[in-house]
Parts: structure tokens; sequence; C-alpha cells
């Protein structure tokens, strides 16, 4: 879940490193409020996140000052589990890949339950308060990518589709993608997902692909 310092996106590690993870889409439709209450956490309340990321506590208010928005769910004070939100470019790590959400689209990302609140269904009530929230704020899509772990499983009942799939190797300074499409997606949704992380004119390739990796800090 929580994204580290020397995180699988690091081109420095020194071991080959696999990845297998999934890129999704939703599109929105009123679902009613989630199980748990999910808020969004502003810049005068940046301490409460800054307390729940940690190491990367000095991340927040850069994502602030960009226009990122942060929506938590908070527990007798204090933060379980929070996620960001964009509607601008913003890098995804594990892919090494800029993703550009198109208008009335956005991007949820690095979701993470703070460790005494897992298995508690605070991602999904993340997910599902998110998509409420940014529907009634004239959201119609929203994308967001998983890696293969347990959490993953709360993202289809979540109201999202498996657009497209990735197995990615990082070693020796070069990183390895391979990009295939979901069988259950319709073309066109895979279509808008190749554009969302290329653009519409140079579509994402499907398919191996392989040069140097690169590190962002976001």
């Amino acid at each position: 879940e929580r994204r580290r310092r020397g995180h699988q996106g690091d081109p420095t590690a020194a071991l080959p490193l696999l990845i297998r993870s999934t890129f999704w889409a939703a599109d929105l439709a009123p679902t009613g409020p989630p199980l748990l209450s999910v808020e969004e956490i502003d810049a005068s309340r940046m301490q409460l996140i800054e307390a729940a990321m940690g190491s990367e506590a000095d991340l927040v208010a850069l994502r602030f000052a960009r226009g990122c928005r942060c929506f938590a769910v908070i527990v007798d004070g204090g933060v379980a589990g929070y996620g960001w939100l964009s509607i601008g470019p913003e890098w995804i790590g594990e892919l090494q890949l800029e993703i550009r959400p198109s208008a009335g689209e956005g991007y949820i990302w690095n979701c993470s339950t703070v460790r005494e609140h897992r298995r508690r269904g605070i991602f999904r009530a993340l997910l599902v308060g998110i998509s409420e929230i940014a529907f009634r704020e004239g959201i119609r899509r929203l994308w967001i990518g998983s890696v293969a772990i347990p959490a993953e499983r709360a993202v289809e009942p979540s109201g999202f589709q498996a657009t497209l799939h990735f197995t990615t190797l990082s070693f020796a300074g070069l990183h390895c993608m391979n990009v295939t499409p979901s069988t259950n997606a319709s073309l066109k949704l895979i279509s808008s997902g190749r554009e969302a992380l290329g653009s519409r004119e140079q579509p994402l390739r499907l398919g191996w692909s392989i040069r140097l990796a690169r590190h962002r800090i976001h």
C-alpha cells in the first residue's frame, strides 16, 4: 500500500524487482455513502496526513501546493486511512509513466491504511467515498492503479473495472514493461486508458518495452 523511499519505482534498486499491477477505471454514478465516513483533509489540517504518512510527510505540502486533494477516514481523531485525488498530471512510480486525466476525469493514488486499522474495510470505504464526492463535483471517470497485494481485491467491488495489466521488471538501471489489455474491458475503455497514460496522438503501446529507469519524488 504505502509507497516508501526507495520503493519499486526507484531505478537505483540493487536487485531485480518484478511487479504485477493493474490500471482500473470507474465510470461514476450515484452510489450512496460508504460504510465509513470519508472527508476531505485540506491544507489547514495537513498535520493529520503528515502524521499518517510518516517518513513521507515532507511530500504533503508539495502535493497540496500543486493542487492535489487528500481524503481520509478519521477514527478517534486520527487518520485510519487516506488517499489522494488529482485531475492534473501525476507520476506513477511503479509504472514509471505519467497519467494525464482528460477533462471530467480524475486519478486516485497513494491510498494507504494505517497498520492498526487494516482489514476493516478502510480502503474500500475510501474508494467509494472519493467516488461519491467526485461524482457530485462533476467528475465522470476515475482511474486508479493497484499492485498485486491483498488490498487489490477491494478495487473491483468498489465500482472499478480492470482496463490494462502490467508486468514490470527493474534492474541494472533499466525498466522493462509489458502492457496487456484486460479481456473484460471494452475496446473503447482500453483505448481511453492507453491515451490517459500516453496521449491521444501517441497512446501507450501494448506489449514489451525497455528503457532507462527514471525516478521522481511525488
